[in-house]
């Protein structure tokens, strides 16, 4: 399921993305992930959080 599915159904509960990825793909999976953040504090919707994780390939 792609990110803004899981989005709309409350179902994320973090969003995980390689260092290494390519930017158009974390822009993809960031994307809505900053929309629904950005709408959440636009609404004055406290306690709404789902975390980002960045993790580098080793």
């Amino acid at each position: 399921m792609k990110v803004r599915g899981l989005l709309d159904t409350g179902k994320l509960i973090a969003l995980i993305t390689a260092t290494d990825a390519s930017a158009d793909g974390r822009s993809k999976m960031v994307g809505p992930w900053k929309a629904l953040h950005h709408a959440a504090h636009e609404e004055g919707i406290s306690g709404f959080e789902v975390p980002h994780f960045r993790i580098a390939q080793f």
